[in-house]
Order: structure tokens, then sequence, then C-alpha cells
């Protein structure tokens, strides 16, 4: 996901020019019901990417496996916010919707995603517990479309260039821990 978030602010009307980041969180991970096996482990768990755009827009990427989110298990969230307003889409162990809220408004609306978006994906049921596993050997994502691409004989996006320049940007981040100011993404 990470990837191909990356990749499409690479591939938003403004290039990335400068990218501070923070990669220094070691904490402890709790074990939980779902995995025991996390108890004790300490590590750099949480960072955090801002991408300021030649523009002047910014987009701002934060990750982190150690936040206490309780029942929800994981928890994954784009909210893109424009001059003309705000579209969310959000996922946690039971719910997945999609939101907007034009200026003006008051109230996010719940917004439909087309079936040829959803390819059987049932947005009331539980994606984690009941269909990750079909989401990603019946449909043509991740390394699905990969694959399907290879099989196919066609070309598949993000691609290597797409790749190419999201190491590019993790550089330019790491680069700006390092020196703990503003990298530009070369």
């Amino acid at each position: 996901m990470s990837c191909r978030i990356v990749a499409a602010i690479e591939q938003s009307s403004t290039q990335a020019s400068d990218a501070p980041s923070s990669a220094h969180t070691a904490t402890p991970r709790a074990a939980s019901a779902r995995n025991p096996a996390y108890r004790g482990f300490a590590r750099d768990d949480s960072a955090s990417l801002t991408v300021r755009f030649a523009d002047g827009a910014t987009g701002t990427i934060f990750v982190s496996a150690v936040a206490g989110l309780g029942d929800l298990g994981q928890e994954h969230r784009v909210v893109l916010y424009g001059e003309n307003g705000t579209l969310e889409a959000y996922a946690d162990a039971s719910t997945q919707t999609v939101r907007g809220l034009r200026n003006g408004e008051s109230e996010f609306r719940t917004l439909p995603v087309p079936e040829s978006i959803l390819l059987g994906i049932d947005q009331k049921a539980s994606l984690w517990k009941e269909q990750f596993a079909r989401l990603f050997t019946e449909q043509s994502v991740g390394t699905r479309l990969f694959i399907d691409g290879i099989v196919d004989d066609r070309p598949v996006s993000p691609g290597f260039y797409d790749g190419m320049r999201v190491q590019a940007v993790l550089e330019a981040a790491f680069e700006a821990d390092r020196s703990g100011c503003w990298a530009t993404v070369r």
C-alpha cells in the first residue's frame, strides 16, 4: 500500500520536490490475542513522511504497527484534502468505507464504490476475517496483479519506473532523517 501511495504522490499533478521524515520510534510491541509472537520485540516501528510539492502543496504519510487500536486490529486510512473538499478511504477489521465532503457541506457522505473496483468484495462484511485471502487470490491486485501481467503479457501499474521513483522519495526521506533538514527528491 505504501508503495502505491508514494507512487500516487509521484504521479500527481506536481512532482514531489522535498521530503523530510522521521523513523525513530523504538517501541516494545505488546503481544495480542491475534499475534502473541510480538511480545517483547522493540524496533523502529513508526515513521512519518511529509512531501512538499513544487507548487507548495504538501502530503503526509504516517505508518505504525504499535498504535493502540484495540479490537480494530488494523486500520488503513487515506485522506485527500483539496480545494473542493475532502475524500476519505477507510478500512479496519470490520468496516471499509469511502466518504466525501464538499466545501460548504457539514457532513460527510458515504460514496458508493463501483462494482468494477470491488470485484465481488462485500463492503458490509469483514474484509480481514472473511475476504482478505480472496482479495489477493481472486482479484488482480498486489502480487496477483504482477503475476497476471506476466501471464497475460501486459504492463502493470505501478511499474518499474514507479518503483524507481518511490525509491528516490524513500532515499530523500532517509537523507532528511539523517540531516534533520528537507531533502530534495532526485
